[in-house]
């Protein structure tokens, strides 16, 4: 059985270049949701990346295989 999870956005913002390609794309859109969203992820990105560093964990997720 394949187990399929949720695509989370976050766990790929992992370096500057890729945030800021992310950003300006969701600023070009002008859609403020959208913004709003790409900004919430990139924080999420950041927080995922402190709590990796923190703990020596990789940003990855294991799928226990």
């Amino acid at each position: 059985m394949v187990k399929i999870e949720p695509f989370d956005t976050a766990h790929h913002l992992d370096n500057p270049e890729v945030i800021s390609h992310y950003l300006a794309e969701a600023l070009e859109t002008g859609d403020h949701k959208l913004i709003v969203r790409a900004v919430t992820n990139v924080l999420r990105a950041s927080r995922i990346a402190d709590t990796a560093s923190t703990t020596g964990l990789s940003r990855t997720k294991s799928n226990g295989t």
